[in-house]
């Protein structure tokens, strides 16, 4: 009987004692049992031993301290540490549903055979609790398959959600790690331009928790790494790009179509309406007139 693969959890942390827990017994509750979990202390300031002290001597916890490089380094250290046939990106402060690697790990039985898989998410707040009704299923018009020009738009759904092979990155490469907080799209963009398909899951399998130190939060690091990572992909993938923005500007123009038809619909209907008002008006004054006359008469 074949044994199933194993999946490895990287977790970059930094200063994220409060969450971390959530975080590695979210992992280590897997109804999927193959599982390893890689911790990557990234020169954390805050003590974090006793927070994860619990955990070091747990057969399938692995934990790595080094000096502060960055997420998107923590992330690449981690993937060399480990060792599983596939990999999941889990942030110190975010979390997984139970059946999160079970479901994410069939989808990779179908053909054709997925790049990536992804799941939707649902966000929380500091503590945990929903905090709105976002869904990856309704950011983006094209979800599976080649999901280039939903990338190019920006990062819709968060490094946790997907589960991707190692033997996609021996081929594509790890993060980039000049990226910050753009290099998980970039990544994502570099395998679908290598032409493997995307695979989208719509359940929320994933908790993505917002508080006051997102790494997203700064937008001006945000914009500027993300108009590097544009015009990394676009130099060493012009034509997949080009097609991606064909794609792009065709859905634009359908958009402007509906919306010039829902416009003219609501202004046909508004004329609609306007004349009958202008009616009864009329037929108002009419009958006010013709009842004038009758008590005039009586």
């Amino acid at each position: 009987m074949t044994s199933a693969p194993l999946v490895s959890v990287i977790i970059p942390c930094y200063n994220a004692g409060r969450f971390v827990r959530d975080a590695l017994d979210s992992a280590l509750a897997q109804t999927y049992a193959a599982v390893e979990i890689v911790l990557v202390n990234d020169g954390s300031t805050e003590d974090l031993e006793p927070t994860l002290a619990p955990y070091r001597n747990h057969a399938r916890v692995k934990i790595i301290a080094q000096t502060n490089q960055g997420l998107p380094a923590a992330r690449n250290r981690g993937i060399r540490e480990s060792r599983g046939e596939y990999l999941k990106f889990l942030d110190a402060d975010d979390w997984l549903a139970p059946n999160a690697l079970a479901k994410q790990v069939a989808a990779f039985e179908t053909q054709p055979a997925p790049g990536l898989v992804y799941c939707d998410l649902q966000r929380v707040n500091a503590q945990g609790e929903p905090l709105d009704d976002y869904a990856v299923a309704t950011a983006r018009r094209i979800l599976n398959g080649d999901i280039l020009p939903s990338l190019l738009v920006g990062g819709y759904f968060t490094p946790h959600t997907v589960l991707v092979p190692r033997r996609v990155l021996d081929q594509v490469g790890l993060y980039d790690e000049t990226l910050g907080g753009t290099a998980d799209t970039e990544l994502w963009m570099r395998i679908v331009c290598e032409n493997f398909p995307a695979r989208f899951i719509p359940e929320k399998l994933a908790y993505y928790r917002i508080h006051d130190t997102n790494m997203s939060a700064d937008t001006a690091h945000m914009l500027e790494t993300q108009q590097r990572a544009l015009d990394a992909i676009a130099t060493r993938y012009p034509h997949r790009v080009a097609s991606a923005l064909h794609e792009l500007i065709c859905e634009h123009q359908r958009v402007d179509r509906d919306s010039a038809w829902a416009r003219e619909t609501i202004a046909a209907q508004q004329r609609e309406i306007d004349a009958l008002q202008r009616a009864l008006n009329t037929r108002g004054v009419r009958l006010a007139r013709a009842a004038e006359r009758w008590w005039q008469h009586e």
